[in-house]
């Protein structure tokens, strides 16, 4: 839950304060009105945390929110290519759609809100009319 303090700066208008904490919270309750059953992952002792971990088409997806300008998240990298059993990556930025170089999908902050529409991440790309 946030704060007093965080809830009085957004009323005033400071809607920086705490920023990643609101974007966590609407992504939340957007995957959890599409019916997704949301967990966290953390590790004791360690930096390694996910915000969301989620069945998404039948695997196992880690799903990390970046608010922010730091847009790097090694915890993303550690759950999809180390001995974790998580399937896929998706990050959920202020960005444009893609994919990097570590097979990572990106997906702009409203995308969660559509999850329930089949394919989303595979729907083919459009070549611009002549």
């Amino acid at each position: 839950m946030l704060g007093r303090g965080t809830a009085s700066a957004i009323g005033s208008g400071n809607t920086y304060v705490n920023e990643g904490a609101v974007v966590e919270s609407c992504i939340s309750q957007a995957l959890v009105s599409n019916g997704y059953r949301i967990h966290f992952c953390s590790k004791p002792n360690s930096s390694l945390k996910m915000d969301f971990v989620i069945s998404y088409k039948g695997r196992l997806t880690a799903l990390e929110t970046r608010s922010g300008k730091t847009k790097i998240s090694r915890s993303l990298l550690m759950l999809t290519s180390g001995d974790y059993k998580v399937e896929r990556g998706i990050k959920i930025a202020d960005g444009p759609v893609g994919v990097d170089e570590h097979g990572m999908l990106h997906l702009p902050l409203f995308a969660p809100c559509f999850f329930d529409i089949p394919r989303i991440e595979t729907a083919p790309s459009r070549t611009p009319r002549k």
